[in-house]
């Protein structure tokens, strides 16, 4: 996508990314990253005024995607729904999200659920809130279906994918080709997708898993499935609660009474805000043998589903019904646009302000100093003359006067007897040569 700097052309570059896709761990942004074809700078847009996320700009097929990256040791509702929140502020032509992750499944004899399967949510109950009564937990949280219009593009892939296992070669060349090094994303072995009976739990860490683990006289026996077709998708209700579900006999109770297919954290709270599409990856069956093994592979298998999902969209599709943007929401986008502008230019005008206060009162201390100056100057003069008026200096200075002329005088006296001792010296000189010559003269004779 080409840089532009114009506001106009910021909200044009704004307004071509049409999905929103969010996920809450580190693990699920890792895998959803993957699925991007390209990705874009962030500098090509500017966020709205006080949105604290910071996001992940891509391309899948011919639909530009927007994925907020998810804070450090933050996860549940009210998280999700912030973040929801300040994306619709910056990406105003959002059309829906797709909340891609983990999840914990409820299999029950109906419905085969297994480990590194996808849930697709259909509707999502809240069970957070509710009351007991003598015939067991009675939901009253609000319960949010997915819109027509989003679930009927939910068909065209399904059928694709009863036509063959296209989901599990998708997700094994993902595997493939990943960008990340070690093992992150690969698919355990079918030892480790081990479905516990209701009524054997834990107090402590499960420790099934291990070779010899106490738990493996509880395992439901299940038919192995075959090679090409492991992961099988699955569409129904989705739980959502600001809460880990790890208790199966909760699990079956909420299961049973509410057709529950997968438990989460976080959907519940983008309904809000959005039109949204849970998509889960099964990670673990919301029990007491919880582990980590399958979070990579059933994190990549969810986001995999979500994108063959968009590559049966076209973008025109987007833009009919009730996947129609608000006109509220573009003009709410402006404004928020022009007010930061408007912040940034008051701020910047206050700062000249009082750079040129401080510049007026550095001046007014410089002429400060030269009046003083001025002043020193004119003082010093003033007791100069002054002082050259007084008698003592007048004295003073004749006293030096009259040193100077008695110097003077002096040194002409000794000035003259130096010459009358030269003029005796040369005189008796001349005695003794004349002496001197009359004697040479009588011995010649």
């Amino acid at each position: 996508m080409a840089r532009q700097g114009s506001k106009e052309a910021q909200i044009t570059q704004v307004c071509q990314f049409t999905i929103g896709w969010i996920s809450a761990l580190p693990i699920e942004y890792l895998a959803s990253t993957e699925m991007l074809d390209e990705e874009y700078d962030n500098a090509i847009i500017s966020k709205a005024t006080g949105d604290r996320n910071t996001y992940k700009l891509g391309r899948i097929g011919e639909h530009r995607i927007v994925i907020p990256v998810p804070p450090a040791g933050t996860y549940g509702l009210l998280n999700a729904a912030r973040m929801a929140r300040d994306m619709k502020r910056s990406f105003p032509c959002i059309q829906f999200v797709l909340m891609v992750g983990l999840g914990g499944g409820a299999p029950s004899h109906d419905i085969d659920i297994r480990l590194g399967d996808v849930v697709v949510g259909t509707a999502v109950v809240s069970y957070g809130f509710g009351k007991m009564t003598d015939t067991g937990f009675k939901i009253t949280g609000n319960s949010k279906g997915t819109s027509r219009a989003l679930c009927s593009k939910l068909s065209p892939l399904d059928e694709l994918l009863q036509r063959g296992p296209r989901l599990q070669r998708s997700i094994d060349h993902a595997i493939g080709s990943s960008r990340v090094t070690g093992n992150v994303f690969w698919r355990p072995s079918p030892s480790k997708d081990r479905l516990c009976k209701s009524n054997y739990g834990h107090e402590h860490r499960c420790e099934c898993l291990r070779p010899h683990g106490m738990g493996l006289t509880h395992i439901v026996k299940r038919k192995r499935r075959q090679e090409g077709n492991l992961v099988r998708v699955h569409y129904g209700n989705v739980a959502s609660a600001d809460q880990v579900m790890n208790n199966v006999r909760r699990r079956n109770e909420l299961s049973r009474n509410n057709r529950i297919l997968c438990f989460e954290m976080e959907s519940i709270g983008i309904m809000n805000n959005f039109d949204c599409l849970p998509i889960r990856g099964v990670c673990d069956y919301s029990d007491s043998h919880k582990n980590d093994s399958w979070h990579g592979y059933a994190a990549l298998a969810a986001a995999m589903y979500a994108k063959l999902l968009l590559s049966t969209i076209r973008p025109d599709e987007l833009y009919h019904g009730n996947l129609q943007v608000a006109q509220e929401e573009m003009e709410r986008f402006v404004s928020d646009g022009f007010r930061g502008i408007k912040e940034s230019v008051g701020q910047f005008t206050t700062r000249v302000d009082q750079l040129s206060d401080q510049m007026d009162l550095i001046a007014a201390t410089l002429r400060g100093i030269d009046a003083r100056l001025l002043l020193m100057e004119q003082y010093f003069q003033s007791s100069f003359t002054t002082l050259r008026s007084s008698e003592v200096f007048q004295e003073g200075e004749s006293q030096l006067q009259g040193a100077e002329i008695d110097g003077r005088q002096n040194m002409k006296k000794e000035y003259e007897t130096l010459e009358q001792i030269g003029a005796t010296l040369s005189q008796r000189v001349d005695e003794q040569y004349a002496k001197l010559s009359s004697c040479l003269t009588l011995s010649q004779k």
